[in-house]
């Protein structure tokens, strides 16, 4: 059932989406995660379909569930995010649904970006889901805790049509937007 999932969502388009983000780089997110039990991780560079077919490619037996081999640190939302204040125009709700369903789906893995740079974590039926990286270093946190701000954020703007941004504690965010997606 679970490469059922991904073979169904993997359809979807997954290429990079231009930001409006001035002083930012546009690049592609790092993934880190064990791809066997017990195995060691590895990183893989993407959005996320991309990467679970790369994943599927060298393991395909592999779990999302037991994906990070280390655990992260605790994580806290500034709050809880803004509106309809972000460059751009707004995503879909029903892709962006989707988009946060499947960032759950890849499991306790790491998602990481640059710094000063910005990357398309899922592109979907022109809606796109985004992470940026305010600080100097390279940053990674677990993804699942990504998909479940953008969660949240969605259900902050009324589970509709919408664009928004949500800042951690960490010096990063998300950005719920109309994406460019390719295909």
């Amino acid at each position: 059932m679970f490469v059922a999932f991904f073979a169904l969502a993997s359809a979807a388009p997954s290429g990079s989406v231009a930001t409006n983000f001035d002083g930012y780089k546009h690049g592609e997110m790092t993934w880190v995660g064990s791809i066997t039990p017990g195995g060691p991780n590895v990183q893989l560079n993407g959005t996320a379909p991309p990467i679970v077919a790369q994943i599927l490619e060298l393991n395909p037996e592999w779990q999302p569930a037991t994906a990070m081999k280390r655990s992260i640190e605790r994580r806290q939302w500034r709050d809880d995010g803004a509106c309809g204040l972000v460059a751009g125009e707004v995503a879909n709700a029903g892709a962006t649904v989707d988009n946060i369903n499947y960032l759950r789906a890849i499991g306790e893995a790491a998602c990481g970006v640059d710094g000063h740079t910005c990357v398309t974590m899922i592109c979907n039926h022109n809606s796109a889901l985004e992470l940026c990286n305010n600080n100097d270093y390279h940053f990674q946190t677990n993804c699942r805790y990504l998909a479940e701000g953008a969660a949240q954020l969605y259900n902050h703007c009324s589970q509709r049509d919408f664009k928004g941004q949500r800042f951690d504690t960490g010096n990063f965010n998300i950005v719920v937007r109309r994406g460019n997606c390719p295909g």
